[in-house]
């Protein structure tokens, strides 16, 4: 066995892989965020700019292909603030669901989103990039997730169907929940 294959990967300041997944054709893809402007997205990404004093991001790198050539789909992920990726989830053809926080009131929601705005000082959101379109199509899906208080995601699950289950903490007391919740209301400190 042994070191198959490794890179650096990153811009000119910080950045923090925190998620990865591997496909079938040994593409690998990641989640994280960064601090870096430069930081390298591939070609036609749904977000080329770096927009945000910490932007998250989605990449896919192409082991078998040379140099910044194996960056063949990216994609910053974030609005004017603080955006991490926590968690990634790797769909069939190519469709990735992310999941962690945000502090941007301007991170991107789109489709059928059941949050729109932000609720507070940090808000968990979800969503979901189809790497077959190109460009600003990519977003098929995102939502905020979270109340007045500051409410993070760490781990997602995504269903055959595409149901997506995600686990974290919350300190809002308003944080949306089903009417057949175990807890229905908030019991103080982080849940």
């Amino acid at each position: 066995s042994g070191l198959t294959w490794s890179t650096y990967y990153g811009g000119s300041s910080t950045d923090v892989g925190t998620a990865i997944a591997v496909d079938g054709q040994g593409r690998i893809y990641m989640g994280g965020y960064t601090h870096s402007s430069n930081f390298p997205t591939g070609n036609d990404p749904f977000q080329g700019e770096y927009s945000g004093s910490a932007d998250g991001f989605v990449v896919r790198v192409d082991p078998s292909r040379q140099a910044l050539d194996a960056i063949d789909r990216g994609t910053f992920l974030g609005g004017s603030g603080i955006d991490f990726v926590y968690a990634i989830h790797l769909g069939a053809n190519e469709v990735v669901h992310a999941t962690g926080y945000t502090t941007s009131d301007n991170f991107p929601t789109a489709g059928n989103a059941p949050q729109t705005r932000f609720g507070g000082i940090a808000d968990a959101f979800v969503a979901r990039l189809d790497h077959t379109i190109p460009g600003r199509g990519q977003l098929t899906f995102s939502t905020y997730w979270g109340g007045a208080g500051t409410d993070i995601a760490y781990g997602l699950a995504v269903e055959t169907g595409g149901r997506v289950h995600i686990t974290g903490y919350t300190y809002s007391f308003e944080f949306p929940v089903t009417s057949n919740a175990l807890q229905s209301r908030f019991g103080g400190g982080a849940h």
